[in-house]
């Protein structure tokens, strides 16, 4: 499986905040893409393995059905099969069937001269999108959207086996045959990704990768990723007004946030060591709590930011973030981040867990990689960007914790949060600052996240 650079290039549209696209998954190995549900049949509600007669799980949301892949093998002039566990389907009501969970994920990310583009910086990104598997175009009819990884434009007569496959469709049966793709469009929910605030206008790329957690065996695991070169022209001019390409490659995430102007309260503080190497790790408590979310009453969708004032000027080498927490009507309308004082931003989530209503969630680039489950009621979990790019930076000045609420109707409330910073401990190191508390903490570390790459046979 592969992804079409074509249609993304020709069905993108840019808006102040978000960026919505089509997207395509050609199928150019040499057998179909075929999937059914496992035999006997396994389902889960968050994680948990709970019998499939069930509707709905506790939390409101649909259970997920173990799927497991048919894989063709050529032995001479006969062909066998096999099948093997290839993640999960779940039923979707906006769309009245299942999808396969996870199929594509895009970002808006910056070159920075790395070869992968799936090591390019992020700048934006949105929620791994669930597709049904069906054929809705082929590499003939739709042309240009089936390319090798030379760049070459192929047609169903320059694949070999086009046409093999017998399963497609939205039912517990899906898959793509051999010369055809499946094509989802920009007006369907999810296909969007979402641009921080401040992001500077200028040039970027849109990198859509197709079974980005690689439960699909292929031929092929290089090339389910294409990156589509873009110019920003609706978000933020930067310095002096300019939104040109050098512009953007220079200034991609400075994010322009109006920080706190009032001081709050002093609480002293004092600092927390731990073992080697030596480290100082202060937790500091939100005060401008409750917000609204979004935080201006009269309207239904937008923003609210919450700032943590931090009077401590060290040099960062690990953040956390802790105990957010809070309530809204439709959690999966919300995206979180956090910024640094100069106003470079982390995505800590995106849009998840549907209508679920509470949310208590902590953020450390150290913790197991994984989605947090719905409702996410406590636990630590790993950010959607690492935290440790704020790694080297200076701690003082306002730290802000953005919330996107993306859809109208929902609305909530921000209770709580926490921001910990950790920097080599120094012999004088005593802190005495506003709008802080202290806590233990153990050493905290930096996690590369890597982008393995899959897909047909």
């Amino acid at each position: 499986m592969t992804s079409s650079s074509v249609i993304i290039q020709d069905q993108h549209t840019e808006a102040p905040g978000r960026i919505t696209l089509s997207n395509a998954t050609p199928n150019i190995g040499y057998g179909p893409l075929e999937i059914h549900p496992a035999d006997p049949p396994v389902c889960y509600c968050s994680g948990t393995v709970v019998s499939c007669s069930i509707t709905q799980c506790p939390d409101g949301t649909f259970p997920s059905e173990q799927i497991v892949q048919t894989v063709y093998v050529k032995n001479g002039n006969n062909i066998t099969s096999y099948t093997r566990i290839a993640g999960t389907v779940t039923y979707h009501p906006s769309h009245g069937h299942t999808h396969v969970d996870n199929w594509a994920s895009f970002s808006l990310r910056r070159d920075n001269g790395d070869p992968n583009p799936l090591n390019w910086p992020i700048i934006g990104a949105g929620s791994k999108v669930s597709f049904c598997l069906v054929n809705l175009g082929d590499c003939t009819a739709n042309a240009g959207y089936c390319k090798d990884n030379n760049g070459n434009t192929l047609t169903r007569d320059d694949i070999p086996n086009s046409g093999f496959g017998s399963v497609t469709g939205c039912n517990r049966d899906q898959g793509i045959f051999v010369g055809y793709l499946d094509v989802y469009d920009s007006s369907l929910p999810g296909q969007e990704i979402i641009v921080p605030p401040g992001t500077c206008n200028g040039n970027y790329h849109i990198v859509s990768v197709t079974d980005p957690e690689n439960k699909i065996k292929e031929v092929d695991e290089t090339n389910n990723w294409v990156a589509v070169p873009i110019t920003l022209t609706m978000q933020t001019a930067c310095s002096g007004g300019g939104t040109t390409g050098a512009q953007a490659e220079t200034q991609p995430t400075q994010i322009g946030i109006t920080t706190s102007s009032t001081n709050p309260p002093p609480v002293t503080t004092s600092p927390v060591t731990t073992g080697a190497p030596q480290m100082t790790c202060v937790t500091y408590v939100g005060k401008e709590v409750p917000v609204r979310i979004p935080q201006d009453p009269a309207v239904t969708a937008g923003d609210s930011d919450s700032h943590i004032f931090v009077p401590d000027s060290k040099t960062i080498t690990a953040v956390r973030i802790l105990d957010v927490n809070g309530s809204h009507t439709y959690l999966g309308d919300l995206d979180f981040f956090i910024s640094n004082p100069s106003h470079s931003f982390v995505q800590l989530a995106q849009r998840r867990c549907e209508g679920a209503d509470g949310f208590t969630f902590s953020f450390s680039d150290t913790a197991l990689p994984g989605l947090y489950p719905c409702p996410p009621i406590g636990g630590n979990w790993r950010p959607f960007q690492l935290l440790s790019s704020f790694n080297g930076g200076n701690s003082r000045g306002n730290w802000t914790l953005h919330i996107v609420d993306n859809a109208d109707q929902d609305f909530g409330t921000l209770s709580g949060w926490k921001l910990q910073l950790c920097w080599p401990k120094e012999i004088s190191d005593i802190t005495t600052g506003e709008n802080s508390d202290s806590a233990a903490s153990s050493v905290i570390g930096s996690v590369a996240v890597v982008f393995a790459a899959l897909f047909v046979l």
